[in-house]
């Protein structure tokens, strides 16, 4: 296993909608195993391909519904070309980003989501999430399809965020 190096805001890859997979297959179960160790290096709760610089449409996420969990006592899930289908008791999460360094924001998501992928046994998969899971999903869900905290916030916001940006860069 590997960590990765984990791209930032406003890395191309990040603002562009990812790619399906046809299959998992042994490439692709390594980058997953790469992404849950560089997920909890970083520390993180959720990880999305395009954050690695890859462009598929593969996230992992952690099942500990606490944030503090020590991470050899974790469940993951590995999951690919995923869908929400069903949505509940929306509520504002306050969520950081591992590709936005120092950035966190309120953002409406679901507390309780039923969703659909396609597993590292190349099964389609529907599984209930809810609490901090179903929220770590969402937000990996919106990285594959191209979108970022950013695009979730108020333009004023935004513009605040990027001045902090320059000043560093």
């Amino acid at each position: 296993m590997a960590i990765l190096d984990i791209v930032t805001y406003p890395e191309e890859i990040l603002l562009k909608p990812t790619k399906p997979i046809e299959k998992f297959d042994e490439r692709l179960k390594k980058l997953a195993q790469d992404m849950i160790e560089t997920m909890n290096a970083a520390p993180g709760v959720g990880l999305a391909a395009n954050q690695v610089n890859v462009g598929l449409q593969i996230g992992v996420i952690s099942l500990a519904e606490d944030r503090k969990t020590n991470s050899e006592n974790k469940e993951y899930l590995t999951f690919a070309n995923p869908k929400i289908i069903e949505g509940t008791n929306e509520v504002m999460s306050r969520e950081g980003c591992l590709s936005l360094p120092n950035f966190c924001e309120e953002v409406p998501r679901f507390e309780k989501i039923t969703v659909e992928f396609l597993d590292t046994n190349n099964k389609i998969q529907r599984m209930k999430l809810q609490g901090l899971p179903a929220i770590a999903f969402q937000h990996e869900l919106d990285h594959l399809n191209g979108i970022t905290l950013l695009n979730r916030i108020s333009k004023l916001k935004v513009r605040l965020y990027k001045k902090e940006l320059m000043k560093k860069g």
